[in-house]
């Protein structure tokens, strides 16, 4: 029983519903900087193409069929120049996990810090890096 309330309250606030348009994430999210997880897809001169990767319970994830699309992710104060887009892609990796904190909305882009975890080799510990925003 509450295992079911629990997949209530979820589904009520829309944490385990994927994504796949800017049209699809509610006006609330938005207004408090929601967090959310995704799979970096691809870098374009555009922005960011991320796969939004919503909670999931492993009883549902298992049968529930998620539909597929990308959402476009431009760094909040920051104009994605060709030199910027290099840079990413050396500290980005195709497929890499990472966090996007929603800031605002324009069109079909979402505007985001990129909050990306980092490994350092000779430490081997891992630092959050906020990519984006200004100052």
């Amino acid at each position: 029983m509450a295992v079911a309330g629990t997949m209530l309250l979820l589904r009520s606030i829309r944490m385990t519903s994927k994504f796949t348009s800017s049209s699809d994430i509610p006006v609330e999210f938005i207004r408090k900087n929601v967090k959310l997880r995704g799979r970096l897809r691809r870098i374009t001169e555009d922005g960011l193409e991320i796969e939004h990767i919503p909670i999931t319970l492993p009883i549902i994830s298992s049968w529930k069929k998620e539909p597929c699309g990308v959402l476009l992710v431009k760094l909040a104060g920051v104009e994605l120049t060709e030199t910027g887009k290099l840079w990413l892609q050396e500290e980005l990796k195709p497929s890499q996990l990472l966090w996007f904190q929603l800031l605002g909305k324009e069109n079909s882009a979402l505007f985001c810090y990129l909050l990306v975890n980092k490994v350092g080799l000779k430490e081997r510990t891992a630092t959050a890096r906020c990519i984006g925003g200004t100052g």
